[in-house]
């Protein structure tokens, strides 16, 4: 990078680059090596001045109270109790509904500023305005419109509205979405980073997914919680196989999304799921040269069924996964999505005691949880349903191969869940990834079922030098499958209800590194450490 950035010849950069390389690339003190609350030693881009963590929760309430998200803004704490909301947009505002810029909140002072990356709001907003002319279509058109004046504004109800006209295109042959989409990198997982992508539609496989929407309605059925924790009417999604011609964000693209993350939205009008073939595809089908933890017993069908198993996995943790499960709300007009009096809580057998109240989201709720504990949520479903005949003839699996082919599924997952080692800080006792931390999760839960097990070996000296992770494929349709149906139960009931002080507490519980044990996997973690592999670069 040192030689990229001279190669510039340009005297600032390089004067910068000097100013910044060791904060880069220095790898003390270790917490600076995690996102997070920077109050907390770690760090993050949305926080400046270093705003504690509950000072970034009571400014969430207020952003609630008065109707502004937080997905586009970022905060500044600029004296002991002020503090500067910042949102991007083009144009300078008052935000709809307040006649001032200052605020007084329980003893904080806060002020709202917009036209935070103002210049780059305005290129995207002329850019997109541009693009809407060869839209194809009405619906297509209204939707770049939205877009627009939603980065012009800063009024993240227009980029909603954007979404709920993206929803109403249905197949097209071109496929791209954009805007401040997912919250992960957020500490708090409420702010949002900025992407986009484009991709045109793989037409063969995207049949698939289309029998697995349409019989969407009788697999959710399976699934271990209530019809009342259910949608009331499940509102049959566009799911596309994608072949990606750009996406832009700050990671890797993945391999699937389920979009948009506006809990209403989803709710009233449904949502879009797509697969991103391609991405997929960049991964080799027999995975690594020769794969880590897996023991040479199951060596052959690991590299035969690996990218198969993946295909069966994403297309039900996007679809019904992601797609799954009811927020029980309450209006603002003191209304509600269910009966309270019949809505009887599974753990209880009496009526749920929590809801969604008026302006609580699920991202509000469940903070910085949200984005893992979903991730986990829909993983679980997957897991759940993946030895299902009937959604694996969709995938064109023979009844012959079902068998071997669901042993590998949870053999992957289980082994991801080892892989996700790498990602976990023990000092700090925190993930680096989301995905990282739900695998693990679901990796202790197939270990406590007995599906899954750990064989060590050890050298001369006692220490570890490799391990194999087996799943017992004869006990799958049973432990197997009632361990990650119990985490998944679990998960949903506390989502739905809101429950977030039970919910997050359960979760990070089932999700950490167990006291007990916490030594032996530590020893596998610097094993997993010493044993990775480079990473990929996915080049387009």
């Amino acid at each position: 990078f040192d030689q990229a950035v001279r190669a510039a010849g340009r005297k600032a950069a390089v004067d910068v680059w000097e100013l910044l390389r060791e904060e880069i690339y220095s790898l003390e003190p270790p917490k600076k090596n995690f996102i997070g609350y920077p109050s907390e030693g770690h760090v993050s881009g949305y926080y400046f001045g270093n705003p504690t963590k509950e000072e970034i929760e009571k400014i969430q309430v207020f952003l609630e109270s008065i109707g502004l998200s937080a997905l586009n803004t970022r905060l500044r704490k600029t004296a002991p109790t002020a503090f500067e909301v910042l949102v991007a947009s083009s144009i300078d505002r008052v935000h709809p509904g307040v006649k001032q810029t200052t605020h007084e909140f329980d003893g904080l002072t806060v002020s709202i500023t917009f036209r935070d990356f103002g210049e780059h709001m305005k290129k995207a907003a002329l850019a997109v305005r541009r693009a809407s002319l060869c839209a194809g279509s009405d619906v297509r058109f209204a939707m770049h419109q939205k877009y627009a004046e939603s980065w012009e504004s800063g009024d993240m109800d227009l980029h909603k509205e954007s979404q709920r006209l993206w929803i109403k295109d249905v197949g097209p042959l071109v496929e791209c979405n954009i805007g401040f989409v997912e919250t992960y990198k957020d500490p708090a997982g409420v702010r949002a980073e900025w992407e986009g992508f484009v991709a045109v539609v793989n037409k063969e496989q995207t049949a698939k997914f289309e029998r697995l929407v349409t019989r969407a309605e009788e697999f959710l059925r399976l699934l271990p919680w209530p019809a009342a924790f259910e949608k009331d009417e499940f509102r049959r999604p566009d799911f596309t196989s994608l072949e990606v011609v750009t996406f832009c964000s700050g990671g890797s693209p993945p391999l699937g999304i389920n979009i948009p993350n506006y809990d209403d939205v989803r709710q009233q009008d449904g949502f879009k799921n797509v697969s991103l073939g391609n991405v997929a595809a960049a991964v080799p089908a027999g995975g690594e040269a020769a794969a880590t933890f897996v023991h040479a017993a199951d060596a052959a069908a690991f590299a035969r069924w690996r990218a198969r198993a993946f295909e069966v996995q994403v297309g039900l943790h996007e679809l019904l996964g992601h797609g799954s499960g009811k927020l029980l709300c309450e209006a603002e007009d003191g209304s509600f999505n269910f009966d309270r009096e019949r809505t009887l809580h599974p753990d209880t057998g009496r009526p749920v005691e929590t809801w969604y109240r008026p302006g609580q989201t699920w991202g509000s709720l469940f903070g910085a949880a949200a984005a893992s504990y979903e991730e986990c949520r829909a993983e679980l479903v997957a897991m759940a349903l993946i030895d299902n005949e009937q959604i694996l003839e969709i995938f064109e699996i023979e009844k012959s191969e079902m068998a071997e082919m669901v042993h590998i599924a949870y053999l992957s997952m289980a082994r991801a869940g080892l892989l996700a080692l790498e990602f976990y800080d023990p000092e700090s006792k925190k993930w680096g990834q989301a995905h990282m931390q739900a695998r693990f999760g679901i990796l202790r839960a197939m270990l406590s079922s007995g599906v899954a097990r750990l064989e060590e070996e050890r050298d001369a000296a006692g220490a570890l030098a490799d391990l194999s992770v087996r799943v017992d494929a004869g006990l799958i349709a049973s432990a197997g499958r009632e361990g990650v149906s119990a985490f998944l139960r679990d998960l949903h009931v506390f989502k739905a209800t809101g429950d977030a002080g039970r919910g997050v507490a359960y979760y990070a519980d089932r999700t950490g590194l167990p006291e007990p044990e916490r030594a032996a996997w530590e020893e596998r973690r610097e094993l997993v450490i010493r044993k990775r592999q480079p990473r990929k670069v996915f080049v387009q």
